[in-house]
């Protein structure tokens, strides 16, 4: 009996790679700006029709923080029943992962972003990068907080004194400095508009962030983070129910 059980699981093989063998492999849903993968079976090919409006409707929403008229672009999204990560980006392949099982139906306009931010300027530093997307999220409540925290002696109370250095080599060091990277986004924008910040962005690199800086904004490292702390302390609203 052992043995016929195994002789019908290798005939149905022989019979699934004939025709393809679809049993643990990518089924592909192509929309108006992606490409949906989704494995046979998952939680995502029993929802596909609710799937292609919440990922479509992400799509959409990442495109309005794109600056005006950079073409739309084909992206390949990954839906996993499990995945450790939840979600990540692959810019350089522009694709998407995302969990979508049956703990969590993941939606996440950040990984959009990657990989739509990456093609405007590869170069661009990891500060300027990270901080587009810190500014996306519920920054004044969290900057709040912080700000009115007295539980921190003085000489460590938020916002720190800033090292742009520091700021824009290495955004993820802690939740500080991705914070700040999020606020240098906003007040770069309050000083020089949309229209004018994207065109630093493109240019913008690593090795040239200061003098690009001088030229745009007309002030020294010193002078900006000087002036960026002043923004953040002046700027950040009363929150009802902060501390």
């Amino acid at each position: 009996m052992k043995n016929m059980h195994m002789t019908v699981g290798f005939m149905l093989c022989a019979v699934w790679l004939a025709g393809g063998c679809q049993i643990n492999r990518w089924q592909t849903l192509d929309t108006p700006h992606l490409r949906l993968h989704y494995r046979p079976g998952s939680v995502a090919a029993k929802e596909l029709m609710k799937v292609v409006q919440i990922y479509e409707r992400t799509y959409a929403a990442a495109r309005t923080l794109l600056p005006e008229g950079t073409p739309s672009r084909t992206v390949d999204v990954y839906l996993y029943d499990e995945l450790k990560e939840r979600a990540y980006a692959e810019p350089e392949k522009e694709a998407i992962h995302i969990m979508y099982g049956p703990r969590y139906r993941l939606t996440s306009v950040h990984e959009f972003l990657f990989v739509m931010y990456s093609p405007l300027n590869p170069q661009v530093p990891p500060g300027i990068r990270q901080g587009l997307f810190k500014s996306q999220s519920k920054l004044r409540y969290a900057m709040q907080r912080r700000l009115e925290d007295r539980s921190l002696e003085p000489s460590r109370r938020w916002p720190p004194a800033l090292d742009l250095s520091r700021l824009m080599d290495d955004p993820g060091a802690d939740a500080d400095t991705g914070m700040l990277a999020g606020a240098l986004i906003r007040f770069l924008l309050s000083e020089l508009g949309e229209e004018t910040f994207w065109r630093m962005y493109m240019v913008i690199r690593a090795d040239n962030w200061r003098e690009v800086f001088q030229s745009y904004l007309k002030r020294d490292p010193d002078t900006l983070a000087a002036d960026l702390r002043e923004y953040i302390i002046s700027r950040v609203e009363q929150v009802p129910g902060a501390p």
